[in-house]
């Protein structure tokens, strides 16, 4: 019998920033059906050092911390934060900071 691994195709899992600060630099809310269940996921853009990539998150936590910012970030602006975990659950650490991208 052959295993195939499932890689989604969402691009890479926000848990791997745990303890890092970045710039979140485009956000995308989207409703995917997994397991027969509609969840809403947050695909966000974000600069790490010098790399740029796209992590998901289902965490309703995050989704909620990032939605007052969603104008900001969609008009060109970045925000810095430090993805902590706290018990069970990952958070942004506060303060946040709002920053135009210059580049």
């Amino acid at each position: 019998m052959n295993v195939i691994k499932y890689q989604s195709n969402l691009g890479r899992n926000i848990s791997e920033l745990l303890n890092k600060t970045f710039l979140v630099q485009k956000v995308e809310k989207q409703t995917r059906i997994i397991n027969g269940v509609e969840r809403e996921i947050m695909l966000l853009t974000c600069k790490v050092d010098k790399d740029v990539d796209v992590y998901y998150t289902f965490s309703n936590v995050l989704i909620n911390q990032i939605q007052p910012f969603l104008k900001e970030i969609n008009a060109g602006a970045s925000l810095l934060v430090k993805l902590k975990k706290i018990k069970n659950y990952y958070t942004f650490d506060t303060p946040y900071e709002i920053s135009i991208d210059e580049e």
